[in-house]
């Protein structure tokens, strides 16, 4: 199969992932490899673009971001707290590897650094894998918080 419709496919297996928007979803993009596709399937979709080796450089504000999705990236504990700092309460980070096999160590990593409602599965066809974590509420009871 090509590589492009390949990353095609796994890309959009991310797309059921992104969280409903009501207006616009603020999406952070690593390494500007997912995004472009994404919003060809929602056009509700504002993209910002950074690069995984510069999250010190980001220039994004905390609580800032919606939802953060990444394509075959490398998951380190500076790049895994960044994406925390500057999602919203209950935003999700999705990502897809697709060379990589569905393991319990995706769901470590994400419990390590904080992620709630970790979901670890294949990405295409029991093909690569797809993991998404959620950055925790500030209030445990959802009728709380929407009050």
């Amino acid at each position: 199969m090509n590589r492009d419709i390949q990353k095609r496919y796994f890309v959009e297996a991310m797309a059921k992932h992104l969280p409903p928007s009501a207006a616009h979803l603020q999406l952070l993009d690593i390494n500007g490899q997912a995004g472009e596709i994404l919003s060809q399937r929602r056009k509700d979709i504002d993209i910002q673009l950074v690069e995984s080796d510069s999250v010190d450089q980001w220039g994004l504000d905390d609580d800032s971001i919606d939802a953060v999705v990444a394509y075959n990236i490398r998951l380190e504990t500076a790049l895994l707290n960044r994406i925390l700092q500057v999602m919203r309460a209950g935003g999700r980070f999705t990502a897809v590897f697709s060379s990589e096999h569905v393991s319990e160590h995706y769901v470590k990593l994400l419990e390590n650094h904080g992620y709630v409602r970790i979901l670890v599965e294949p990405a295409v066809d029991d093909l690569g894998v797809l993991i998404r974590g959620e950055k925790a509420h500030t209030t445990d009871n959802t009728i709380d918080r929407i009050q």
